[in-house]
């Protein structure tokens, strides 16, 4: 007896199209997971990139700003003009810098000018003399530099003195020298003294013509505060220019 076998199309259809679609499924999830891992990877690594140069950056912003193993110093010496009642005197003086960032400093400075003067201030002087001291300790921000060229805002705090004496009359004086020993010379008469407080914002230039030499130029403009002797502050208050040369001391 032949027994008759019949295959069932339908149900094996249906099951290869079940595997079939099965396998895709599988397939598109791998490929799903693949594709959201590169993504991610790439994401990071962008990411990676973009807080070094974030870093980097900041590290540029806020390099000026960190301090120094060490100060650096420097030594100036300068000469300077400024007017006494419209009348231009000169002098010199000599500042001690120390840079505590790459650019930010502090320092301290003494300066000194004088000259002959139209005005007696009320006094009966045959020929007034004015002579101009001052101490000041100032902070400089280094704003820009271009190769040897630095460019620098600074401000000026300390204390002036103007010395008003009668240049047609000598008085004698005496002085010592560190062994005790005396000398005798004359000066004009003294009249009277102003004493202020300086407040002096400030425009520096420097150029470097050597590894250790700078040429420095600025100018200021000097507010005096305080009550005047003679005169009123604002007869003194004025701008300084001062050129000179300064030294690294290390």
């Amino acid at each position: 007896m032949i027994q008759k076998t019949t295959t069932n199309y339908p149900y094996n259809m249906k099951r290869f199209t079940f595997t079939l679609l099965s396998l895709l499924a599988l397939l598109s999830t791998a490929h799903a997971q693949a594709t959201d891992t590169a993504a991610y990877t790439d994401t990071a690594i962008y990411a990676d990139d973009y807080q070094a140069e974030d870093e980097y950056t900041d590290y540029e912003q806020h390099n000026m700003f960190r301090p120094l193993d060490s100060l650096k110093g420097q030594m100036g010496f300068f000469a300077l003009t400024t007017p006494f009642m419209q009348q231009q005197s000169y002098g010199g003086g000599l500042d001690l810098q120390a840079w505590y960032t790459d650019n930010l400093s502090i320092g301290i400075s003494l300066s000194a000018s004088g000259r002959k003067v139209t005005p007696t201030f009320g006094y009966a002087i045959g020929q007034s003399q004015l002579t101009y001291y001052d101490i000041s300790l100032f902070n400089e921000f280094k704003v820009q530099q271009w190769n040897r060229l630095e460019a620098g805002l600074r401000l000026y705090t300390g204390f002036s003195a103007f010395h008003l004496a009668d240049k047609s009359i000598m008085v004698p004086y005496t002085w010592y020298d560190e062994y005790g020993i005396a000398y005798e010379g004359e000066k004009p008469l003294p009249i009277d003294n102003n004493y202020f407080l300086r407040v002096a914002p400030a425009f520096v230039l420097r150029y470097r013509v050597h590894s250790h030499v700078l040429i420095e130029g600025s100018m200021a403009y000097n507010f005096f505060i305080g009550n005047a002797r003679f005169g009123s502050s604002k007869d003194f208050s004025n701008y300084v220019v001062q050129l000179g040369v300064k030294i690294d001391m290390q």
